[in-house]
């Protein structure tokens, strides 16, 4: 399962103003440097290390977006579709949020297929196509 495959659904949505986001991944420093862009462009990045952590954030504030790593350690184990397990929370919830899967190559073939099934957005290895996906190109002219 490629990028394209989801990319390509996203670029049929409606352009939706991106102020808020979610972002639940177990090592957060990963992407220290893209949370940092963001905030430079007005949008406000709530960070979760778990599952349980993201659906907490998620049930007390409202979000424009939900990002989300695939696998992540949650306690003492490794569970390599935490993912899932937040998106189906978030599809519980709200149907129409946009749910961004920002992951492995690896992550993507092996869970890919069932995450676009539960209703993932889109999902991507690459900080340029999250950065489209999000439509945050005129970022700065909405802020």
């Amino acid at each position: 399962l490629a990028d394209q495959t989801s990319y390509a659904a996203v670029a049929n949505t409606p352009l939706r103003i991106v102020k808020t986001i979610l972002w639940v991944d177990d090592n957060p420093k990963n992407n220290s440097y893209f949370v940092e862009h963001l905030s430079e462009l007005g949008v406000r990045v709530d960070l979760a290390e778990s599952t349980a952590e993201g659906a907490a954030r998620f049930e007390a504030k409202k979000y424009d977006s939900v990002i989300s790593d695939m696998g992540r350690k949650e306690g003492p184990y490794f569970n390599g579709s935490a993912g899932l397990d937040l998106l189906k929370i978030v599809r519980a919830r709200d149907a129409t949020i946009p749910f961004v899967f920002f992951s492995s190559p690896q992550a993507i073939a092996t869970y890919g297929q069932e995450a676009l099934s539960l209703g993932a957005t889109a999902m991507t290895s690459s900080q340029t196509k999250l950065f489209g996906i999000l439509n945050l190109n005129e970022a700065k002219d909405r802020a």
